[in-house]
């Protein structure tokens, strides 16, 4: 019995905690009370392991109400510009010579940011993975004889999916702009014309431009679904019956991939620009160098830059493979046990007075092999010879001219002392 948030979940076992190849749930009875449809198609995502199955009522495995480990984030930023392997940062107040003139250089580039790391993969349903020499679907069988829904809107979610996969990680910041070269001073020239302002002096280097941020980690792929097998007798099988219905949901499109991770934030511009360039004594006609600029920070200094990319989801298992019980072919202790003696329909429902109605009573536990016998209450209706199989019997009911016009119980015995009655199931009108 479910009720209200009943489940059954398959967990590893034993001291190497493995899973099996396959698992079976068999009962002659099954009654589902209250529950509800899982509220998206593919429950049990990165989101929300496990909690989407709160008070509803679940078949399905462990390692599903929980979602595989997200990517590390990158923790701090990039090396800021000046600062990474092979670089000499430059000092604002002082010019070096490297070929640019009088100019303080421009300061390095803040360095750009790491990649997220990924997100988990999937596990495969029940914990196998594709490098291991397993059957990697493995098999969920249902066998229920009788199945039974409290209310139009309880209901029943029997999930054989992958593992959700994790998120991508975080990616690191980059680097903030190095600090700018100083400009060059000027000089005076008094070795053939006396002083004389030889050279004017530079302008100051701008700072650096912020380095990217680092993308963010591409989400794990989802784990692959498995099969399910529900085995029964063929009226609870039928296109509207009770485990071919709106009353059962069945999971195993294959594990939601990760989602991907946030990008990291872009480096801020440096704001270290060069001195300007002083003049000398000599030089009162010419001007002080211009003082650098702060770099430019890289887009998204204040939120994510470039997200890694989703996760694709697990294989799908295939469409849900239904087994009637009649005649027997599951080759489990299922076979041997008799269904249960039901009426689910008659039809034509309705007969009228001097006629003779073709009826076929559809149902479960009829036996060609042994005694049949269908009775009808009241006067003036019988019951022509049977034609049997293990779910329908088919019979002429032959109504007198002078039959009550009423609803008729309607009674199928099998051998002396089994029998069912459908209340009210036939009307002479």
């Amino acid at each position: 019995m479910f009720h209200q948030g009943g489940g059954i979940i398959f967990a590893p076992a034993g001291e190497k905690k493995t899973y099996h190849d396959s698992y079976s749930v068999i009962c002659r009875r099954l009654v589902v009370i209250g529950g509800g449809q899982p509220p998206r198609g593919n429950p049990c995502g990165a989101d929300d392991p496990g909690s989407t199955y709160k008070n509803l009522n679940v078949i399905t495995w462990a390692g599903r109400l929980r979602a595989a480990p997200d990517g590390a984030n990158y923790a701090g930023s990039a090396p800021d510009g000046g600062n990474g392997p092979g670089e000499t940062p430059f000092d604002r107040d002082e010019w070096a010579d490297l070929g640019q003139g009088n100019n303080g250089s421009k300061g390095h580039r803040g360095h750009d940011g790491q990649k997220g790391a990924a997100g988990g993969t999937g596990m495969n349903t029940l914990g196998f993975s594709a490098n291991q020499m397993k059957e990697i679907r493995p098999v969920l069988n249902i066998v229920a004889l009788e199945v039974e829904f409290d209310t139009a809107g309880s209901h029943l979610i029997i999930d054989w999916d992958g593992q959700a996969a994790g998120s991508g990680g975080r990616g690191q910041n980059g680097g903030r702009g190095g600090a700018g070269m100083g400009g060059r001073d000027g000089s005076t020239d008094d070795s053939v014309w006396g002083d004389s302002c030889e050279r004017g002096p530079g302008n100051g280097g701008d700072a650096g431009d912020g380095g990217n941020g680092g993308a963010g980690g591409d989400g794990g792929i989802g784990g692959a679904a498995g099969d399910i097998h529900v085995i029964s007798v063929a009226a609870n099988l039928v296109p509207g019956g009770p485990l071919f219905g709106s009353q059962v949901s069945y999971v195993n499109g294959g594990g939601q991939g990760g989602d991907p991770g946030e990008g990291g934030r872009g480096g801020k511009g440096g704001t270290q620009f060069g001195r300007a360039g002083k003049k000398s004594s000599a030089c009162e006609e010419a001007q002080n160098g211009e003082s650098g600029f702060d770099g430019s920070p890289e887009p998204g200094t204040t939120g994510g830059t470039t997200p890694g990319t989703a996760g694709m989801p697990g294989a799908a298992g295939p469409p849900p493979f239904f087994e009637p019980i009649d005649p027997p072919r599951t080759r489990t202790c299922a076979d041997l046990i008799p269904p249960a003696l039901t009426i689910a329909s008659i039809a034509p429902p309705t007969g009228a007075r001097n006629t003779t109605v073709p009826v076929v009573i559809t149902g479960v536990g009829f036996d060609s092999a042994a005694p049949q016998q269908v009775t009808v209450s009241g006067a003036g209706i019988t019951v022509g010879p049977l034609t049997v199989t293990p779910t329908t019997i088919q019979c002429d009911f032959v109504i007198g001219q002078l039959a009550p016009q009423n609803a008729r119980d309607v009674t199928v015995t099998v051998g002396l002392t089994t029998s069912v009655t459908s209340t009210g199931g036939f009307t002479v009108v």
